[in-house]
């Protein structure tokens, strides 16, 4: 069942990739919850991915060192050091992808009035899936950061501003 869920959150992800504007679209009809579970799954799978890459990475490397340049690896504490810091890392992660993301939609709001900051939310969270599906490489974060917000661009385009009536209560929500 969870194993099933992150499955389809990958899928999802990758049909957000492939066809920004239809998955935005569709995107009205979805509730918030489902778009922040969604990407709560996947903020967890690139966290937990990123923390392994951390550890096989470095763990490589000090094997290189130790038999090519023969230097003295100490393997019990290096494996204690190096699960502390994927650990950190993993933690690192989650707390930059619910705060720093709630601080940026706080801020596209202030840009964007016209629209509700559920709607401006579910588009910032649907336009970060480059991140959440390519944060875990250790590289540059500038076209990541350009294609999500090309994305977000995108769902500004697609997303059809609707007239509510301020007395109403739909205009509360």
């Amino acid at each position: 069942m969870l194993l099933d869920s992150f499955i389809n959150s990958v899928k999802k992800t990758s049909r957000i990739l492939w066809s920004p504007k239809e998955s935005f679209r569709g995107l009205e009809d979805e509730k918030l919850e489902g778009v922040v579970a969604f990407y709560f799954r996947m903020l967890i799978i690139v966290s937990v991915v990123s923390g392994l890459f951390f550890f096989v990475f470095s763990f490589i490397k000090a094997i290189y060192l130790d038999i090519f340049l023969r230097t003295d690896i100490n393997y019990w504490r290096m494996i204690n050091y190096l699960s502390g810091r994927s650990a950190s890392l993993v933690f690192l992660y989650l707390f930059i992808g619910t705060f720093i993301v709630f601080l940026i939609s706080l801020v596209l709001f202030i840009f964007f009035r016209k629209i509700k900051y559920l709607e401006v939310l579910k588009g910032l969270l649907y336009s970060l899936t480059p991140f959440l599906l390519f944060g875990w490489l250790f590289m540059s974060l500038y076209p990541l950061i350009i294609w999500s917000v090309f994305l977000f661009i995108n769902w500004v385009s697609v997303y059809r501003v609707k007239s509510v009536d301020k007395s109403s209560i739909h205009f509360r929500d």
